[in-house]
């Protein structure tokens, strides 16, 4: 699934989150889910690991 900038979440998303980082996102997290990913999913997902990689520093 390729995205373009009109499959961009509503709202933006942070300067660091690329495209590229979306569809790779989609792309390794997909396997695990049954439905679907949205861009959204792949937003929630990047901002969960840099909250996640925030605490352990």
């Amino acid at each position: 699934m390729l995205l373009s900038r009109h499959h961009h979440p509503e709202g933006g998303a942070p300067s660091w989150i690329t495209l590229e980082l979306f569809h790779d996102t989609i792309e390794t997290w997909q396997p695990y889910y049954e439905d679907p990913l949205t861009a959204e999913d792949a937003l929630e997902i990047l901002l969960s690991v840099a909250q996640l990689t925030d605490a352990l520093e």
